[in-house]
């Protein structure tokens, strides 16, 4: 019985998480494909079961499941459930040679890490984008037992944690499956495998899936995940921007969603043709507005740029028509009033997003430097 793990197994666990993070995040070649159907046959002998006959290969899981439910209708036993009886036997066997204790040390350090980063984030959005396009029945197959590289890197990485401690030669087809970047459905004499990505994942830094050009999981046949930081977004945010209007943000009834329109429609611009309201205006700028449903209201100090600029789209007689003519400009250093400003300088407006709680222009600005409203006073720029 093992109580405690070595100095030398603790100190592989980071190698370990790389590892099967680094394979549940990589895309598929041609040679996985052997490698995929001999390690089924090998689960499937290790289960106890006769050797699937055929394999039906799909290039995106929203095909293969398609797939497996014309299969179901002529199955009289729909699963074979080789991945249930494989990790139970496993599961058995290293219970009874691994202090509790261990376990919760190594699931911990490698297994958690490794599905926070794999299958919360990828195959969790991969089965809601499949459960979005296709009917109930088929999203249904998704809860099956399925064998693969997003899916299995979790556990999978907690046993090879402890391959030198346990006999876990039962895990070798599971593995050589997961490792083949491949997934599988099991049916008693048929599998139906997806190849994982034709391209790789792309993350942001918080390794949510996000690409603001393309799919973030995208597969061989075209069908694939659109993400920008995590959220979920159809297609055409990200293909078509133009599609995006202040009527579709206005009418989406997912918060995530309508905040990522709202970034690429243009926050500004939304609140422009919006009919926001404008809540205050004094020298510092002007404090607009917007009730959103279901979500904070969004509110904006629109400012003139302190500091002219000669790609400036205001001149400063159209940016008076705008802005107190007190608002305070650089002009050689100093601050003065926009109305003593040179009639060659030329501004820039901007909206700076704040609490919601502001309620005057010059707190809102304030704010924006990280000061209150009476202890912001500037008397010059450097």
């Amino acid at each position: 019985m093992i109580t405690k793990l070595s100095p030398e197994a603790l100190a592989s666990l980071p190698s370990i998480r790389d590892k099967w993070i680094t394979n549940g995040l990589r895309t598929c070649t041609a040679t996985d494909r052997d490698s995929a159907w001999e390690g089924i046959k090998k689960a499937y002998r290790i289960a106890g079961r006769e050797e699937p006959a055929l394999c039906i290969w799909m290039e995106s899981p929203y095909k293969a499941l398609i797939a497996c439910s014309v299969l179901a209708q002529v199955s009289d036993q729909v699963s074979a459930q080789v991945l249930a009886q494989v990790s139970a036997q496993v599961s058995a066997q290293v219970r009874a040679q691994v202090r509790a204790q261990v376990s919760d040390q190594v699931s911990a350090q490698v297994r958690a890490q490794v599905r926070d980063q794999v299958s919360d984030q990828v195959s969790a959005q991969v089965r809601d984008q499949v459960s979005a396009q296709v009917s109930d029945q088929v999203s249904d197959f998704w809860r099956w037992w399925l064998i693969g590289a997003f899916y299995d890197s979790g556990w999978l990485s907690f046993y090879d944690s402890l391959k030198d401690h346990c006999d876990l030669d039962k895990l070798e087809g599971l593995v050589e499956v997961a490792q083949s970047a491949s997934f599988a459905w099991t049916f008693p004499n048929i599998v139906v495998f997806s190849a994982s990505p034709a391209i790789p994942i792309t993350r942001d830094d918080q390794n949510r899936l996000h690409n603001l050009n393309r799919a973030a999981v995208e597969f061989g046949d075209g069908w694939g995940v659109y993400a920008i930081h995590g959220i979920r977004v159809p297609s055409d945010i990200i293909t078509d921007p133009s599609s995006i209007t202040k009527d579709r943000i206005e009418k989406e009834p997912n918060a995530e969603i309508r905040r990522v329109m709202m970034d690429k429609f243009g926050v500004a611009r939304y609140l422009r043709e919006s009919n926001s309201k404008k809540v205050h205006a004094d020298d510092f700028g002007i404090l607009w507005a917007k009730n959103i449903p279901d979500d904070e209201p969004l509110v904006m100090v629109e400012v003139i740029n302190s500091t002219p600029e000669h790609d400036g789209v205001l001149s400063r007689d159209e940016a008076l028509v705008r802005f107190s003519k007190n608002s305070p400009v650089c002009h050689d250093g100093m601050m003065i009033p926009l109305c003593q400003a040179p009639e060659s300088l030329r501004f820039k407006e901007y909206f700076l997003r704040v609490p919601p709680n502001m309620q005057r222009a010059k707190e809102a600005v304030a704010w924006t430097f990280d000061r209150k409203e009476a202890e912001y006073n500037p008397l010059f720029q450097s």
